[in-house]
């Protein structure tokens, strides 16, 4: 009996010290069937690499580790997870996971196993696939796979903004998204369905959602209330945030009239503008009308336009006689002549009379071409 009873403790002792032994081959290299060599502790997270030098490797356990210490602080649900790095592809059937064909799986999060597989094909990608497959993995343990999906990415991207200090920046855009608006979004979908588990991801793009509201849970009720939310204080919650994003924001109840101080400057520059364009319009056409009128009728004397030049040189012209026509060429006293008659003689005798007529007062004498225009008080010799 006694025998017995010591085989059965040696028994039990054995396999008490297997478990351990167990539990640790369970991971990366039983999921993947693959060899990993090298290994990096961080908190209660191991970082493996497969085809890693140990440099790579403790590069990205230093990128994980403040993730890990944020989790780990606020959650607590990271012990035994592991991040699996492979150089190149991951050793799945992306296809039987839900992929799609042809396209090459870079990251996954298996909640449920506490495992992060990652492909370092893109290096720059690996920090924060990591990051969003150890928040993955954190929420789905505290809540045992029952975490709010649209609450879960929400957690997400506030765990993110925390980390690159984009916080402020992040409400500052929702703030600005309320300008415009009569009243408060409509409630947001964040309890309709749980999280999903596995999740497969690419790392170039985005994953996971803002994290203002997140901010304003933790703000309101504390970082408890992440390790597990409920859907009435979610919504609850989501009402007093819409509201105060509204007030914040400095929208106007019923909707803001700014608009319209801004379409009556609008309006009025298009007028100005399309006053403008007539005008112009109207120039050119009367201009190209002008000029074909004239080439039309050359013969026809055209009055030239007045431009500013023409006004300005007119405002300072010196002052003439009374009168606007020409006084007659002949000596002065005498009148003016007969209606009809043109005060300019231009190439005849003064007052229209012939050279040498009986009126004349010029005597009859053989003239020259030039003396016609000869005063006719002068003599022969040029004098009076």
């Amino acid at each position: 009996m006694r025998r017995a009873v010591v085989g059965a403790a040696t028994i039990l002792l054995t396999l008490s010290g297997a478990l351990p032994a167990a539990a640790q081959t369970e991971g990366c290299e039983a999921r993947f069937d693959a060899t990993f060599d090298t290994r990096v502790e961080v908190g209660p997270v191991t970082i493996l690499g497969s085809g890693l030098n140990e440099e790579l490797t403790e590069r990205f356990a230093d990128d994980f580790a403040p993730v890990i210490g944020l989790l780990d602080e606020d959650l607590g649900t990271l012990d035994g997870v592991e991040v699996c790095i492979f150089d190149d592809r991951i050793p799945v059937d992306a296809q039987a996971l839900g992929w799609p064909e042809g396209q090459a799986l870079r990251a996954i999060s298996f909640g449920e196993d506490r495992l992060v597989a990652l492909s370092s094909w893109l290096i720059g990608r690996v920090p924060d696939a990591g990051r969003v497959g150890l928040i993955h993995v954190a929420l789905w343990q505290a809540t045992e796979g029952t975490y709010p999906q649209g609450f879960a990415d929400d957690v997400m991207g506030w765990y993110r903004a925390r980390l690159d200090g984009s916080l402020d920046a992040i409400h500052s855009v929702y703030l600005r998204y309320q300008i415009g608006l009569t009243e408060p979004w409509p409630p947001l979908p964040w309890t309709v369905s749980t999280i999903d588990d596995p999740i497969l991801w690419s790392p170039e793009f985005p994953y996971g959602g803002a994290g203002d509201f997140t901010d304003f849970v933790v703000e309101q009720e504390g970082i408890g209330f992440l390790a597990d939310p409920g859907p009435d204080e979610i919504a609850r919650l989501d009402e007093a945030w819409r509201r105060e994003l509204f007030d914040e924001s400095g929208a106007i109840p019923g909707g803001s009239r700014g608009w319209i101080t801004g379409a009556i400057m609008v309006g009025s520059i298009i007028a100005a503008a399309i006053a403008l364009a007539v005008a112009d319009r109207m120039y050119r056409k009367r201009t190209e009308r002008r000029l074909r009128e004239q080439a039309l009728n050359p013969q026809r004397v055209w009055p030239a336009e007045e431009t500013e030049e023409d006004e300005e040189e007119a405002l300072v012209r010196p002052s003439v006689g009374s009168g606007g026509r020409r006084r007659d060429a002949g000596v002065g006293g005498r009148k003016a002549p007969p209606r009809g008659v043109k005060g300019d003689d231009r190439h005849r005798a003064p007052s229209g009379r012939q050279v040498g007529s009986d009126r004349d007062p010029v005597p009859p004498a053989d003239e020259s071409a030039h003396d016609l225009f000869r005063h006719p008080g002068l003599d022969d010799d040029g004098r009076s």
